[in-house]
């Protein structure tokens, strides 16, 4: 009688720990399900996004070209302005070495060195006619 008590309390043993099991496994059943649930919907929050956010690339690719575009024409742009900037640089630069080469003789006419010049071609309008 001892044994068959002792062989019913391991059984009734053995068949609460499998019980706590199957509650344990069903537990675990209910969370994966509901995970599956929640990244379900969250791929098919994702899915419906896709076409808006291909629509968002395709405007930004053209915003890009336009930018690339714009640039191009404002390099273009600099440059010449830079040449253009660069010619008046030696126009006056030039003009400079002109006018000091012009104020040099005159300054020599004054002094009396050079005989025959009579100042700038503008400046003959204010000779007199003696």
């Amino acid at each position: 009688l001892d044994l068959a008590q002792s062989e019913l309390d391991l059984l009734l043993s053995n068949e609460k720990k499998e019980q706590e099991n199957l509650k344990s496994l069903e537990m675990d059943y209910e969370k994966t399900v509901s995970l599956i649930k929640e990244e379900e919907m969250e791929l098919n929050k994702a899915s419906d996004r896709i076409p808006e956010l291909k629509a968002q690339i395709s405007s930004a690719e053209r915003e890009l070209t336009q930018k690339e575009k714009k640039e191009l024409f404002l390099t273009e742009e600099l440059k010449n302005k830079r040449i253009k900037l660069d010619e008046a640089k030696n126009s006056l630069s030039a003009s400079e070495s002109r006018n000091t080469i012009i104020k040099a003789l005159i300054e020599q006419k004054k002094k009396g060195k050079l005989a025959g010049v009579y100042g700038r071609l503008g400046d003959l309008g204010a000779i007199d006619i003696k």
